[in-house]
This record gives C-alpha cells, sequence and structure tokens, in this order.
C-alpha cells in the first residue's frame, strides 16, 4: 500500500528527528499511532494521551493522528493536559 501525506516540512523534521532517536522509521510513528476513526469527538483517545506524554506537540499528534492541530489543542485542554512546547521554544 501506498500513501502519500502533505505534511508541512518542520513538523516532518520533528518527526523525522523524535523516530531517529527511537530508532524507528516516521511511517512507523504514524503506524503505530493511527487511531479507528472516531464517529464524534469528544475525548482524547488513549493513543493521543500516550503521544502527548511522549512529549509530541499538539502538532505532531495531529499529523500522526489525521486529526487537525486546533481539534488536538481543544481536546487537550479538555482532557486537562499542558501544551508539549517544542525544544528550546519557551513560553512568550
Amino acid at each position: 500500500m501506498k500513501v502519500q501525506l502533505d505534511i508541512d516540512p518542520k513538523v516532518w523534521w520533528g518527526l523525522a528527528t523524535r523516530a531517529d532517536r527511537e530508532g524507528v522509521t516516521v511511517a512507523d510513528l504514524i503506524v503505530q499511532h493511527l487511531p479507528a476513526p472516531p464517529a464524534k469527538r469528544g475525548k482524547v483517545s488513549e493513543a493521543e494521551i500516550e503521544l502527548h506524554a511522549q512529549g509530541l506537540t499538539d502538532t505532531e499528534i495531529a499529523v500522526v493522528t489525521g486529526s487537525s492541530r486546533d481539534s488536538m489543542k481543544s481536546l487537550r485542554l479538555k482532557a486537562g493536559l499542558k501544551v508539549n512546547r517544542p525544544k528550546g521554544q519557551e513560553r512568550r
């Protein structure tokens, strides 16, 4: 099966760096955390909580799970999870 994704280069490099650090491929990261498509979202899935615990940003989690960054932000806030910022980026 061939899948083509349109991913922002900054997000791709972030995922590639994380994958390299973990000794896997970006495809492995994406496939490993693909949830079943929910009918109506109202809470964060276990896979998304796990990705958040690993330090992924809302944007990175959205790319891996196939949702939007805004959706991930909203779900994260509802779940009471703090924001994960990219390394080296401080709060403004």
